[in-house]
C-alpha cells in the first residue's frame, strides 16, 4: 500500500470534533481555548471577562488565606493546613495564567492537528489516529470525571455532612470548604456565609477546570503525537520492503517521510 500519497480525508471534520471535544469544552470554561477564526468584539470581550472573573475566583479565596495565616491563626498545626490548598491554588493561578500566554502556541498546534486530520489517508493511517484519538479522549474524560466528581464532593458534601458545630463557649460555626479570614465579614452570618460558600465553590470549579483542562489538552497533545510517530514508523518500513526499491518514486516517497519527520520534530 502506498502511504505517501496526499489524502484529503472526507470525515475529517468529525474526527476533529471528537478528537479535541473534551479539552476544548474545559478549557472553553475559563477562557483559554483558542479560536480557529478571527473572533468577533463580542467573544473577545467574552473571553477576557471570563478569565478576569476566574482569576477574580481564585484570588478572593488565597487572599482570605493568606489573611488567616498571618493575621489570624496563630496555632501552627492550623497554619499549615490552610498552608497546603493556598499552595494548590497558587499552582493553579500560574497554569490559568500559563494558559493564557501561550495561547497562540496552542492555537498552532491545534491547527497542525486539524491539518493532519484533514490530509491523513482514509484507510489505515486514519486508523491509527483513530485508535489514539481514542485513548486520549478516554483519558481526557476520566481525568475530568476524577477531578470535577472528587472535588466538589470536597467542597460540597463534605463541609455540609458535618453539620452545624456549637463550641464549648456556645458559639456556633457552620463550616465552610475553605477556611479564609474576611476582615470585617462575618463568614458565619447570613446571607454572608451563603456569599462566601458559592464563591468559594466557584472557585473550586475554576480550580478543577484548569487542571483538568491542563491535563486534557496534554493527553491530546501526546496521543496525536503518538499517532503521527505510529504513521511515520509504518511508511518508513514501507520503504524497506523491497517492492519499492525499483520505484521511480522513491525519492519522492522518501522526501515525504523525511518531511512528516521535520513536521512532527517541530
Amino acid at each position: 500500500m502506498d502511504r505517501q500519497v496526499t489524502h484529503i480525508n472526507t470525515f475529517h471534520h468529525d474526527d476533529i470534533r471528537r478528537t479535541v471535544q473534551v479539552t476544548r469544552g474545559v478549557l472553553n470554561l475559563i477562557g483559554v481555548w483558542p479560536s480557529r477564526s478571527t473572533p468577533s468584539a463580542f467573544k473577545i470581550v467574552k473571553t477576557k471577562l471570563i478569565r478576569i472573573l476566574c482569576q477574580v475566583l481564585l484570588y478572593v479565596v488565597f487572599v482570605s488565606g493568606a489573611l488567616k495565616i498571618s493575621l489570624k491563626e496563630l496555632n501552627m498545626y492550623r497554619r499549615l493546613k490552610v498552608l497546603g490548598p493556598m499552595c494548590n491554588i497558587l499552582m493553579t493561578i500560574l497554569k490559568h495564567i500559563a494558559l493564557i500566554h501561550q495561547g497562540e502556541r496552542l492555537k498552532a498546534c491545534i491547527r497542525y492537528i486539524e491539518e493532519d486530520w484533514r490530509k491523513v489517508s482514509p484507510t489505515e493511517d486514519r486508523r491509527i489516529m483513530v485508535d489514539n484519538s481514542k485513548i486520549g479522549r478516554s483519558l481526557a474524560i476520566l481525568c475530568v470525571a476524577f477531578m470535577y466528581g472528587s472535588g466538589f464532593s470536597y467542597r460540597t458534601i463534605l463541609p455540609l455532612s458535618r453539620g452545624v458545630i456549637v463550641t464549648s463557649q456556645n458559639v456556633t460555626i457552620r463550616p465552610l470548604p475553605f477556611d479564609g479570614y474576611y476582615l470585617f465579614i462575618d463568614p458565619q452570618k447570613t446571607p454572608a456565609y451563603e456569599i462566601i460558600f458559592i464563591i468559594q465553590l466557584l472557585s473550586g470549579f475554576v480550580q478543577y477546570s484548569v487542571t483538568s483542562g491542563a491535563c486534557s489538552l496534554v493527553a491530546l497533545l501526546v496521543l496525536h503525537a503518538c499517532g503521527q510517530l505510529q504513521i511515520l514508523i509504518a511508511r518508513m518500513e514501507d520503504l524497506t520492503q523491497t517492492e519499492y526499491f525499483p520505484n521511480k518514486n522513491i525519492n519522492r516517497k522518501l522526501a515525504a517521510v523525511v518531511k512528516q519527520h521535520i513536521r512532527i520534530k517541530r
